[in-house]
């Protein structure tokens, strides 16, 4: 039986999809509206439960999803876009976040990630 392959860490960076833009142009992230340089692909049904629907989000709003909610919650519970702005702790981070500029915004995982 052969061995499952662990992905090398070029997959890895891509499997995450940076989508970049040309030097000045900006993006609306589709959680927090702030106008930034650089979105990620957020599948809105973890791929692991069979997603395929996916929003641009900045790096902030993605690590802040992620950091609050497992992939089974965000399958089961938080599939919709809407969902997700209507979560009391994404309401709170992007009312923060609207305020932030451009710029690497640090986040930690959350001891009631749910």
């Amino acid at each position: 039986m052969a061995r499952k392959r662990s992905k090398t860490r070029s997959e890895a960076s891509e499997a995450t999809e940076l989508i970049g833009r040309r030097a000045g142009e900006e993006e609306t992230c589709a959680l927090c509206g702030r106008q930034v340089e650089r979105l990620t692909r957020h599948h809105l049904c973890p791929r692991e439960h069979g997603g395929a629907e996916t929003v641009l989000l900045c790096g902030g709003c993605h690590r802040q999803v992620h950091a609050l909610f497992t992939n089974r919650t965000l399958a089961s519970e938080l599939d919709t876009l809407e969902k997700l702005r209507q979560e009391p702790a994404i309401e709170r981070y992007v009312a923060w976040a609207r305020r932030q500029p451009d710029a690497h915004i640090p986040v930690r995982r959350s001891r009631s990630r749910r």
